[in-house]
């Protein structure tokens, strides 16, 4: 089950129009033909061990006047759900490896806002958006 969620994941992520990434869509899904192993996303992967949500989703929000929003999602994981103290802190931890990740893909990486949004089993969401300053600081 673990096996086919990640590879909607990764067709998710792989799938954007507009990002660069070495591993297209038909790439992964020849490799699961063949038996082979996906290849991995190291910084979507290491968020993926932290956190073990049954969803991680990635969406590029197109805005009007050219920057646009870029929001990773985390669906139903336990750590999250259990430590509601904590989530800022988690929410930097997680959008620290997702600019790495679309820094590592997108040339030139133009962006208004990066968004984690959690989602909780009980149906409860929370949103944290960093701007370009904010991050700076963060990555610092």
């Amino acid at each position: 089950m673990k096996k086919i969620l990640f590879i909607f994941i990764l067709i998710n992520l792989v799938s954007c129009k507009k990002n660069k990434i070495e591993y297209s869509k038909q790439d992964i899904l020849e490799k699961v033909k063949e038996g082979d192993t996906i290849p991995e996303i190291p910084e979507i992967a290491e968020i993926g061990h932290w956190y073990q949500p049954e969803i991680m989703q990635q969406d590029e929000i197109e805005k009007d006047g050219g920057k646009n929003d870029y929001q990773y999602t985390l669906t139903n994981s336990d750590l999250l759900d259990t430590d509601l103290k904590n989530l800022k802190i988690h929410s930097i931890k997680i959008v620290r490896n997702y600019y790495k990740f679309l820094i590592r893909i997108n040339v030139p990486f133009n962006y208004d806002k990066i968004i984690v949004k959690i989602v909780h089993r009980n149906g409860n969401e929370d949103i944290f958006k960093y701007s370009e300053k904010e991050m700076q600081n963060i990555i610092k």
